[in-house]
């Protein structure tokens, strides 16, 4: 038996509908790490992660519109963006059960679906100005439209640091889509928003906050608690890099590393099959200058990119959020990729009968996706033990739904 429902539309419309929910409740109930982490402003002065509040304490001083008002109609706003974007390009691809398997990994649009506290975190921003820029790039086209992108990108530094580390990621694009024509403009264009992007990072850097920023933002937002002072996102200016060097070193379990190791190999495993059981069909510009294969150079800046982001790893706990943006832009270009037919799958799995290549979406393919995408969740490195460390997500789904029914029965 096929099924004839639009799985993606159905898993969007899904995803819209209750991360909207979430939404609502970030603001309600003030999220101590989404909601005011967003409200991060230069009350006190300049300082990192503070370019978003700020525009939004200036819009709403302007428009008497409330702060939490505001911010409702603009998580939901990001997430019908990031939702419709997502859905019309994906529409646009062939699909077969590995392709699938790329979109409910755990790492992917699953992981903010599930994951409370991970949900509209900064990186939204990142994802959507991804999202823009692969559909808006056609790569049989001439049209220089990236000098808008190379613009904004430095401006995604000052609304939250960790981004200049996923710079890699629009370099790595403009690589794979650079030809001898716009060779010049496309290599400008990395060097101004790579500079920039890198001043930008070091002036954030300097500015990473001191205990008088905290009491002059909380005051800024009316939030003058212990919520805000001492457990929210905008406390963390009482810290310095090296406070949260130490702490991750120190409260992290080491016996739970091979557990990341497999969680990682698990929630990756399309990306994996996908790296090593395709070919391009097509040999990108810059390969003259490598001197190597154009899958090896593919599967080059996958590995580099990911080294470049293990210093996120050493300074913050968000090991399952590092991942999961790593996943999510390396998951938009090799759909890009898929999408302008510049990779395709090695012959032997185009074969008709082949389970893997089957484009139609069958009761078994179903239940697969299902428990692939709910079988793993990513937790914390400092999880006690590595039950709590690999929970089922359907374990979570069950949670979060009596959470949802206890909220709406207030």
């Amino acid at each position: 038996m096929i099924y004839k429902i639009n799985f993606i539309k159905f898993f969007f419309i899904f995803c819209f509908i209750y991360n909207s929910y979430q939404a609502y409740y970030y603001v309600i109930d003030e999220y101590t790490f989404i909601y005011l982490d967003w409200l991060i402003n230069y009350s006190g002065g300049f300082v990192r992660r503070g370019l978003a509040g700020e525009i939004f304490i200036t819009i709403s001083n302007f428009t008497g519109i409330k702060l939490k008002v505001l911010f409702i109609f603009f998580f939901w706003l990001i997430l019908g963006l990031f939702y419709f974007k997502s859905y019309n390009f994906l529409s646009k691809i062939e699909k077969n059960i590995i392709i699938y398997l790329l979109i409910v990994s755990p790492f992917f649009y699953v992981y903010y679906f599930v994951n409370h506290g991970a949900g509209l975190r900064k990186e939204f921003i990142l994802y959507i100005f991804f999202i823009f820029l692969i559909s808006e790039k056609n790569i049989f086209s001439n049209k220089n439209i990236l000098w808008k992108y190379s613009l904004i990108y430095p401006l995604l530094i000052l609304i939250h640091e960790g981004i200049i580390f996923y710079l890699p990621f629009y370099i790595f694009f403009i690589f794979l889509i650079v030809k001898k024509e716009n060779i010049k403009s496309y290599f400008l264009q990395i060097f101004f928003c790579t500079t920039i992007s890198v001043f930008f990072a070091f002036l954030s850097l300097k500015n990473s906050g001191l205990p008088s920023n905290t009491n002059a933002i909380c005051e800024s937002i009316k939030m003058m608690n212990s919520t805000c002072n001492d457990h929210s996102a905008i406390a963390m200016f009482k810290y310095n890099l090296n406070d949260f060097r130490i702490g991750v070193l120190e409260q992290i379990d080491k016996k739970n590393i091979f557990g990341w190791i497999a969680i990682t190999i698990y929630g990756f495993f399309p990306i994996i099959f996908i790296t090593f059981f395709t070919n391009f069909q097509k040999e990108i510009y810059l390969k003259k200058f490598f001197l190597l294969d154009t899958n090896l150079i593919f599967r080059f800046f996958i590995l580099l990119n990911f080294i470049l982001i293990l210093p996120l790893f050493v300074i913050a706990y968000d090991w399952g959020r590092w991942l999961a943006i790593y996943y999510h832009l390396l998951s938009l270009i090799i759909l890009f990729l898929f999408k302008n037919n510049l990779i395709r799958f090695n012959n032997f799995f185009q074969k008709k009968n082949f389970f893997l290549y089957k484009k139609k979406l069958s009761i078994l393919s179903l239940v697969l996706l299902f428990f692939f995408g709910s079988f793993l969740t990513p937790g914390l490195p400092i999880a006690k033990s590595s039950i709590e460390n690999i929970q089922p997500y359907s374990f979570i789904y069950y949670k979060n739904y009596k959470k949802m029914i206890k909220k709406l029965n207030k």
